[in-house]
């Protein structure tokens, strides 16, 4: 399966067309956003406006003429669609950078638990002294 090849960061200039183009669709990152938005993101605004769109549809559905309605409830949910693809591909990209860097993140696991170790140690020792005294 993984044939020997080292895994790498993602180049958007090498992805297929279909993604380059969905990653083209101008809409703001959610990077430029707190890292709390984010979760309020994808916990409360992503299932809200999915449930928007099916509403929205139902509307276009019974209220426009014949023709136009189809047309409009087939365009509600694929611009949903594509807003939560494009986000979702930034996402995995992101991610999948942040696990293939391996130049900023550590993986000594043994030397880590060595400092961490140490690290308990001096606060105990620093406990004891401020408690004796």
């Amino acid at each position: 399966m993984f044939q020997g090849k080292k895994l790498k960061k993602i180049d958007k200039s090498e992805l297929p067309l279909f993604y380059r183009l969905i990653l083209r669709i101008p809409l703001p990152s959610l990077d430029s956003l707190p890292d709390a938005f984010q979760g309020f993101f994808w916990v409360i605004v992503a299932p809200v406006s999915v449930v928007t769109a099916f509403f929205l549809s139902a509307l276009l559905l019974t209220t426009l003429p014949s023709p136009f309605n189809v047309a409009a409830v087939a365009l509600v949910p694929s611009i949903f669609v594509l807003v939560f693809v494009r986000l979702s591909l930034e996402r995995f990209i992101r991610g999948w950078d942040a696990l293939i860097d391996t130049s900023t993140t550590e993986k000594d696991v043994e030397k880590l638990m060595n400092e961490y170790l140490e690290m308990l140690k001096d606060q105990e020792h620093t406990q004891e002294k401020t408690s004796s005294s």
